[in-house]
């Protein structure tokens, strides 16, 4: 069977011209009709038609297509089902194999992508579309080993109870197996408070897979594919565990269903996360959601009992803002002494630690910009003519940065927390 395409020129508005398909069907060369697909060529930008329209034309016409060897028979080990993208993905990890024969630290990294990938598709779910766990799969990140709880300033409370109730759990999963532990944790607060570097901190402490989620990474314009495309995410999670599935902004994914003008669509959304969560479908796979928001009140209840532990991290004490401003301040040239940041942390109280970071970069600032209010070129700038951070462009500083976080929302979140918090 033989497709034919035809593109047509189309007139731009603005004078380019773009390329589109034509309406056309795919037959055999007997007339019997097959199944026939519809391809949809997008211009781009500038008006050009796509520059590998080859490999688009053989993508869309394999899509669904059964890999069939030349004799007509299907090969006994092959897994039924199995789809020429599928294929495709082992050509192209075998011809990178090709390419990093040279380069031994890209040879490791291949050989790794290359096991870690075919392991997923071979293990997927049948109800999973290989398609969705491939961009699922992007969404895996490499978080630094170095990334420890002294890199925290603070949070000894929440620091400490993360550890019990995930750490523990994912480090010894056979002391703790007859210890129910939460799938889901909460992280609610204020912005900037370090919530994101303790997701971080889980999975690099624990070596976990880490995965980082958004609603552009779950939600699809097209009914349905919401609740596929969380389908696949926690499916490939569960095939590369242990794994910490961060969800930042996690409101925006678990809207309470109760909230007026909610659309079916989102409304599908959350029930398939819930499911995944805690249904009957979800088994003990050390898998570990950990969301962060500042809106938690916004959260559907069930999904706020699947997160069942819900920890507050709030702004920085005064011991938090010192090991903040320590810690950044470090690899700096300055003339602080211990009295100066006493004063400093004092009158930074209720900033968030990241307004604390805020204030410190623009206090390193100052000596850079007296250096070139004399030299007025930057070209000419170097190290040795920046002289160190004094007292005073902290006062520089403070004046021009505030903090981000008002009283008002500080009680926001202190009445949710006595409500649903952690005690």
């Amino acid at each position: 069977m033989y497709a034919v395409y035809i593109l047509q020129e189309v007139k731009e508005p603005c004078g380019g011209s773009a390329f589109k398909p034509a309406n056309l069907s795919a037959g055999d060369s007997d007339g019997e009709s097959d199944d026939s697909f519809t391809m949809s060529l997008q211009p781009s930008k500038k008006g050009k038609p796509f520059e590998d329209f080859e490999a688009q034309v053989l993508e869309e016409r394999t899509r669904k297509k059964t890999i069939q060897p030349q004799n007509g028979k299907r090969d006994k080990g092959r897994k039924k089902g199995a789809t020429m993208k599928q294929k495709t993905k082992k050509v192209i990890l075998e011809e990178l194999e090709g390419i990093a024969e040279e380069n031994e630290k890209l040879r490791e990294r291949v050989e790794r992508e290359k096991l870690s990938w075919l392991t997923v598709l071979s293990n997927l779910s049948p109800t999973t579309e290989p398609d969705l766990a491939k961009n699922m799969y992007a969404l895996l990140q490499e978080v630094p080993s170095k990334v420890s709880w002294e890199d925290i300033g603070g949070l000894s409370d929440v620091k400490r109870k993360i550890q019990e109730t995930i750490m523990w759990p994912l480090l010894k999963p056979d002391i703790f197996k007859l210890v129910k532990r939460p799938r889901g944790i909460l992280l609610f607060g204020p912005p900037g408070t370090g919530k994101t570097m303790l997701a971080k901190c889980i999975a690099s402490q624990s070596g976990s897979n880490f995965m980082s989620v958004s609603a552009s990474a779950v939600t699809s314009m097209w009914v349905g594919q919401g609740e596929k495309n969380v389908k696949a995410l926690f499916d490939v999670a569960r095939q590369v565990k242990p794994t910490v599935i961060f969800i930042d902004e996690i409101e925006a994914l678990l809207p309470s269903r109760n909230t007026p003008g909610l659309h079916q669509s989102a409304n599908n959304i959350v029930t398939q996360f819930l499911v995944e969560m805690d249904g009957t479908q979800s088994t003990d796979d050390q898998v570990v959601v950990v969301g962060a928001t500042n809106f938690p009140q916004r959260i559907d209840e069930a999904g706020r009992r699947r997160l069942s532990k819900r920890l507050y991290v709030p702004l920085p004490d005064i011991v938090a803002r010192m090991q903040i401003m320590s810690k950044t301040m470090e690899r700096q040239r300055h003339s602080l002494d211990s009295d100066h940041f006493c004063a400093l942390v004092r009158r930074l109280e209720g900033y968030s630690a990241a307004d604390i970071v805020q204030v410190c970069h623009e206090a390193v600032m100052g000596p850079i910009r007296e250096v070139m209010a004399e030299i007025k070129d930057v070209q000419l700038l170097s190290k040795d003519k920046i002289g160190p951070v004094n007292i005073q462009h902290f006062d520089a500083a403070l004046k021009c940065i505030k903090p981000s976080v008002s009283t008002g929302e500080i009680e926001v979140y202190e009445r949710w927390n006595r409500d649903f918090g952690e005690a």
